[in-house]
């Protein structure tokens, strides 16, 4: 059903004039809770503080050296705190623009991405990131700048991998 006038017009007062019901509030101290995947010991529940990640990336962002022409291939989940804070916190906070794709398993659709949408950078583990290596084909991965790695070991094999076909990445 169509709003009526009198609807619209409240809605769009309130929108401009609601920030006073925010005045005084506390937020809350948890801002995120995150389930462990139980690898070392059983699943359990971590809340995270707005502190804990907006230290992290107050941490990050000036070693990251981001540039203006920038963009990320966003394909870790939000579930975990690197996906929730390398692709989803970071380019909320900065500006990144991001392409996104909800499966880090389809390889050959990530390694496209990069190439369609010249992605610079990506966070990933080392897992996903040696699958689209594998999956990529010549000159896919050209515009790739920087991968970060992380939440698992990252084996020297995939290290070194890196650093034979795509010597210019950081």
């Amino acid at each position: 059903t169509d709003m009526k006038r009198l609807d619209k017009a409240i809605a769009w007062f309130r929108a401009r004039t609601g920030l006073h019901n925010l005045t005084g509030r506390q937020l809350a101290s948890t801002a995120a809770v995150l389930f462990t995947s139980g690898s070392e010991s059983l699943p359990k529940a971590v809340p995270l503080s707005h502190q804990n990640l907006l230290t992290n990336l107050r941490d990050t962002i000036p070693s990251m050296q981001l540039t203006a022409d920038e963009r990320l291939l966003g394909i870790l989940p939000p579930f975990h705190s690197f996906g929730l804070t390398g692709t989803v916190l970071l380019p909320l906070l900065t500006g990144l623009p991001v392409a996104y794709h909800p499966n880090p398993t389809e390889a050959a659709t990530l390694s496209s991405m990069v190439k369609t949408y010249a992605t610079t950078m990506m966070f990933s583990t080392p897992t996903f990131l040696k699958n689209i290596l594998r999956a990529a084909e010549d000159g896919q991965l050209d515009t790739l700048r920087r991968v970060f790695t992380g939440a698992e070991k990252c084996p020297e094999t995939l290290f070194r991998q890196v650093s034979q076909s795509l010597p210019h990445l950081t």
